[in-house]
């Protein structure tokens, strides 16, 4: 890990900020593994993992809207 990840792994575990995960499950790009990660700092995480790919916002985009616009409604902004 680089030292930048290192502190941003560091806030997120002492912090505990409310975070929304929208990860699409046929991302070419990037490890569903990944999402086991943010888990692991932020066990409060919302995840959400619907049957897409990278460009989620762009094929899911009423679902990812209601979401976030409910996660942003629940956590203040």
């Amino acid at each position: 890990m680089s030292p930048v990840s290192d502190q941003i792994a560091a806030y997120l575990k002492n912090r505990q900020p409310p975070a929304l995960l929208l990860w699409g499950r046929h991302d070419p790009y990037f490890e569903l593994e990944e999402t086991r990660s943010w888990l692991e700092d932020l066990p409060g995480l919302e995840a959400h993992i619907p049957d897409g790919p990278h460009l989620l916002l762009q094929t899911h985009s009423d679902l990812c809207a209601n979401l976030m616009s409910r996660f942003v409604q629940q956590h203040g902004a």
